[in-house]
């Protein structure tokens, strides 16, 4: 049925991104927070990243983004689970390390908020 297909994918597609593991063992105690605790501002940073990398350049970003996007793609008609999303890990790094290189770039210059670390600005 194609409306059960759709709510799967989009399912599957939360599972890929989700911060903390849907496996049993993995999904309660110390393993839970440990994944939380990392997994969930990298995610952060890199949706923040990828929003302003878009914003700046959005061309030269689009190999990266169509990586994410086919990848998450593949993953919501086949299986999911949060391992899965370990090769995208690099491209999340890159990603999150944008607005935080702002930030330090406009506390080091003394000016306030993300914008005045665009480059350019």
């Amino acid at each position: 049925h194609p409306a059960k297909f759709v709510e799967l994918a989009i399912k599957k597609a939360f599972i890929l991104w989700r911060p903390w593991p849907i496996a049993g063992p993995y999904s309660v105690g110390i393993f839970y927070w440990i994944n939380l605790l990392t997994a969930a501002p990298l995610i952060l940073f890199a949706a923040i990243g990828a929003g302003l990398l878009a914003r700046k350049d959005a061309r030269r970003a689009s190999p990266i983004f169509m990586h994410l996007f086919i990848y998450t793609a593949i993953i919501m008609v086949l299986a999911s689970a949060t391992r899965y999303r370990i090769p995208l890990e690099p491209f999340l790094c890159v990603l999150a390390a944008i607005p935080v290189a702002m930030l330090v770039r406009s506390t080091r210059s003394g000016e306030a908020g993300l914008a005045a670390g665009l480059p350019g600005n």
